[in-house]
């Protein structure tokens, strides 16, 4: 990996960091259990269009994914919205699009310069395409802290 793209990639996770450090308020549970889940889904999303040509099926997986946790997506996602409506009132729209284009931006930078991504990628959609109902918030949990991409009570 270059020193410039490490650089680029700490800006763009940083600025999802700075994001909610500016909040004007912490983080309850179940909303940091959402932004897990948004996490995750990213993650699955990105590595499903990046990796697309070199392993077809992660998109077949990803789709399945989304389909069978499109409720709880669907939940986790108003819970997210509510969120940053709260914290930050008119500019709610505007800090929740930048803060979901930097973790898609964060994640595809990662893409770009990890040669083991798409393979983990597909791996992370084989497990996730397991999680049963009423599963999701748990799993994304327990992956974002093992992937030290765990938000605290008041932030990243």
């Amino acid at each position: 990996m270059k020193t410039p793209t490490i650089a680029l990639a700490l800006i763009a996770s940083l600025a999802a960091a700075a994001a909610l450090a500016q909040t004007k308020r912490c983080l309850s549970d179940d909303e940091r259990a959402a932004m897990h889940v948004r996490l995750l889904q990213t993650e699955l999303m990105v590595g499903a269009i990046s990796c697309r040509n070199e392993t077809p099926e992660i998109m077949d997986r990803y789709n399945a994914f989304v389909r069978a946790q499109g409720e709880s997506l669907g939940s986790e996602g108003k819970i997210l919205q509510n969120y940053f409506r709260d914290a930050y009132g008119r500019e709610s729209n505007a800090r929740f699009d930048r803060f979901t284009t930097d973790l898609a931006n964060e994640t595809s930078t990662r893409s770009m310069n990890d040669q083991t991504f798409c393979r983990k990628s597909m791996v992370l959609a084989e497990q996730s395409g397991q999680v049963g109902k009423g599963q999701l918030t748990t799993y994304a949990g327990n992956w974002a802290t093992a992937n030290n991409r765990k938000y605290t009570a008041c932030g990243p």
